[in-house]
């Protein structure tokens, strides 16, 4: 039998999809439409496949814009509508956290807290974040007070329960300090979210309500930005925020400068030739039980060798039991110095307006001002 070659369609080439070019679809079998009917039935065709088209982009679009929408949502973090009130959000400004002041300020406030928790092998490393859940507030306020009225039966893992917590801390810090809680400076959605000017406020208050032995630079000013959300949006404002101010915490005005604050503002190259005499004094004394200051600074700061250069110009002894030889913590430094100041105010020396912990904590200036009051007192003493 034989077989006819297939013959190709006398048409234009075919597209890659099939189609002839510029031709309308057609199925196997159908003759291709012809003359004036065929290009308007191509033509009709043609609009309906663009409008397909049009209609299939607005589709693409519209989905692309529901996925970002999805995502926006997904990623926003989420507040239960029970804090929703709570509209006020405060970022420190860059560089703050860098003021010598600030610094200061908060090494001192968590050497302090890391001393009381230690026994509870508690260690404290980033200021604004641990205590936002109330569970380092109610170990140290449990530490100073010897009270277990904050604690909670079991471990608050819960957003709900976390803050629950914390609101009993708050409350009973409020009322050790006798405050009532719109006069606070600090609250429950503040400390919880996070808030670092309401973080500071509280642990201020708390150093100053147990008497903690810091001395707290005073002057202490927080550059931040608060943002508010009013009728969706959000304000922006600048502020600056006092935490400390011209009193020590306990009602103690700061006094007038003195010829050391004068020699550290306005003739440090003679400061050191004044460091450099009482180094001599001190040294001719403590030299007879072999003992030698090089740093003003550091080597007072346990107030051992106050003691006993105390001891050697007023020629008595002190037994060991009286004093810590080698103290291991801030208390023991703490006593210490103030056994030593002591000593000098029985001897008649004239102490300068300080508090003990300014020693403690290696402030030069105060040292050289307790020193300089003994040299004065004992400088023709041989």
């Amino acid at each position: 039998m034989a077989f006819e070659a297939a013959q190709p369609p006398e048409t234009g080439a075919m597209s890659g999809t099939g189609m002839p070019d510029g031709g309308a679809a057609s199925t196997p079998g159908t003759p291709l439409p012809s003359g004036a009917s065929g290009r308007r039935k191509q033509a009709t065709t043609m609009a309906t496949l663009k409008k397909r088209l049009l209609v299939g982009d607005e589709e693409v679009s519209r989905l692309e814009e529901e996925g970002r929408k999805a995502i926006k949502l997904a990623t926003k973090p989420q507040v239960s509508d029970q804090y929703k009130t709570y509209k006020n959000k405060v970022v420190l400004q860059p560089g703050t956290l860098d003021s010598p002041n600030v610094k200061k300020l908060i090494d001192l406030i968590l050497d302090w807290l890391n001393e009381v928790l230690a026994e509870r092998r508690i260690l404290l490393r980033d200021f604004f974040e641990d205590f936002c859940d109330g569970q380092i507030l109610t170990e140290l306020l449990e530490e100073l007070t010897g009270s277990n009225e904050t604690r909670e039966s079991a471990l608050a893992l819960s957003e709900g329960d976390q803050r629950v917590k914390l609101s009993r801390v708050i409350e009973y810090v409020n009322r050790q300090l006798r405050i009532f809680d719109e006069e606070a400076k600090w609250s429950v959605e503040a400390i919880y979210l996070k808030d670092p000017l309401a973080t500071l406020h509280l642990l201020v208050a708390l150093s100053r309500l147990f008497e903690a032995p810091i001395d707290l630079p005073r002057n202490v000013r927080i550059r931040a930005l608060r943002m508010e959300e009013v009728d969706d949006k959000v304000i922006h404002e600048e502020i600056v925020e006092e935490i400390t101010g011209s009193e020590d915490g306990f009602g103690n005005r700061i006094p007038d400068k003195d010829v050391f604050d004068r020699l550290f503002e306005q003739a440090p190259d003679k400061l050191q030739a004044v460091e450099n005499s009482l180094l001599t004094f001190v040294n001719k004394h403590l030299a007879k039980i072999k003992v030698e200051v090089v740093d003003v600074g550091t080597q007072f700061h346990d107030g051992v060798n106050l003691i006993h250069l105390m001891c050697l110009l007023e020629r008595y002894c002190l037994p060991f039991c009286s004093y810590n030889v080698r103290p291991k913590n801030l208390d023991q430094k703490l006593r210490n110095v103030k056994l030593a100041m002591q000593l000098m105010a029985d001897s008649g020396v004239t102490l300068p307006p300080i508090k003990p912990d300014d020693i403690v904590h290696k402030d030069l200036k105060s040292t050289l001002r307790v020193l300089y009051g003994v040299y004065s007192k004992f400088k023709f003493y041989r």
